[in-house]
């Protein structure tokens, strides 16, 4: 079963996918027991990230046809962009949370599972999400093995979920 993408790609998606990721940190930071005027988020870094998400699926868009780019091939180009850009950054205070040297990778990965396969971080197995969370953070990837990746946790979730 496909899923349909709810996070609109158009022109608007800078200002659309801001608002959705700053939910997702907010959920985060609460999780975490943070106050949110501890984190920074520098709205440029997100600003040129979904720019060139947008510029990436559009090039996706002329090479196959509308109805062949899954919802989990745009995950991938919108988390690949976020991870790159690095838009949150912390205050000294939270730098020895374990969370904080995956807080990107981790909001990248809960804003694409939340928005673009909606469904929740909390749907799959701990050791599924923290090897996603690591190989993000760790290992050489790209947006069309990330593509490939999360088409692989769609079907977990249309095998388990449905």
């Amino acid at each position: 079963m496909a899923t349909t993408c709810t996070l609109t790609i158009d022109q608007n998606i800078v200002h659309t996918g801001t608002e959705k990721y700053l939910l997702v940190l907010e959920d985060i930071a609460h999780s975490a027991g943070w106050d949110l005027s501890m984190i920074n988020l520098s709205t440029l870094s997100l600003g040129l990230a979904f720019g060139e998400a947008a510029k990436d699926i559009e090039a996706i868009k002329s090479r196959r046809q509308p109805d062949e780019i899954s919802a989990a091939k745009i995950a991938g180009v919108i988390t690949f962009r976020l991870v790159r850009w690095n838009p949150i950054h912390l205050s000294g205070d939270l730098l020895d949370h374990p969370i904080a040297l995956k807080i990107n990778f981790l909001a990248a990965f809960v804003f694409s599972l939340k928005y673009i396969l909606n469904t929740n971080i909390t749907n799959f197995p701990t050791s599924v999400t923290q090897e996603f969370q690591y190989t993000l953070a760790r290992r050489h990837t790209n947006q069309e093995t990330l593509g490939m990746s999360y088409d692989m946790l769609q079907f977990y979730i249309d095998q388990t979920l449905s």
